[in-house]
């Protein structure tokens, strides 16, 4: 499991096995349902990313460790962005 880019999936162990040393973002903001929820098995559930950003030391990540109606999560991205 991972997130749905347009290039394909990102998996957590595409973030941790990275060779490339790339540069990641200063805050990652992922409303989607329980993206911030830890999962106890690698690669359940896209909460896995999450644990995946601190290893890489993003130091801000916004998530969720809920599910999230659609409507409240796009009601908080856009309040978030103003």
């Amino acid at each position: 499991s991972g997130w749905k880019c347009t290039d394909g999936i990102l998996s957590c162990m595409d973030i941790i096995q990275d060779p490339s040393n790339a540069t990641f973002p200063f805050l990652i903001f992922a409303n989607a349902c329980e993206s911030a929820r830890p999962s106890v098995i690698a690669e359940n559930c896209a909460g896995t990313l999450y644990g995946a950003y601190v290893t890489k030391r993003v130091p801000h990540y916004i998530g969720t460790i809920a599910k999230v109606p659609d409507e409240l999560s796009a009601q908080f991205c856009q309040w978030f962005y103003k």
